[in-house]
């Protein structure tokens, strides 16, 4: 099967189960991340943190439900701050409500 016949597929399979793939890759932020990176635009440190633990967060979960909630992760998680991060016990993270 050619390349072409195989995303069309796999595009009418993900439509036919109302995954608006499109909006949902966009919110991802892959597509404004690569645009970054061809510009030229040097990450963070707060940048990668914020991938990593996402990154982590979603390993054998949907998305959907971690989509959800990122202002209140972005919250749990201290602005991704690094130093913020280290000076903070683990506890406190844990039990955040």
């Amino acid at each position: 099967m050619d390349p072409k016949t195989i995303l069309e597929k796999l595009e009418n399979t993900l439509k036919n189960n109302d995954i608006e793939f499109k909006k949902d890759i966009e919110g991802l932020g892959q597509v404004d991340a690569t645009e970054k990176r061809s510009n030229g635009y040097q990450f963070t440190l707060q940048d990668h943190l914020r991938g990593l633990i996402l990154a982590l967060l979603s390993n054998q979960h949907p998305w959907k439900p971690i989509a959800n909630n990122l202002d209140n992760l972005e919250t749990i998680f201290l602005d991704y701050q690094p130093e913020k991060l280290r000076k903070t016990d683990s506890k406190d993270i844990i039990n955040t409500n």
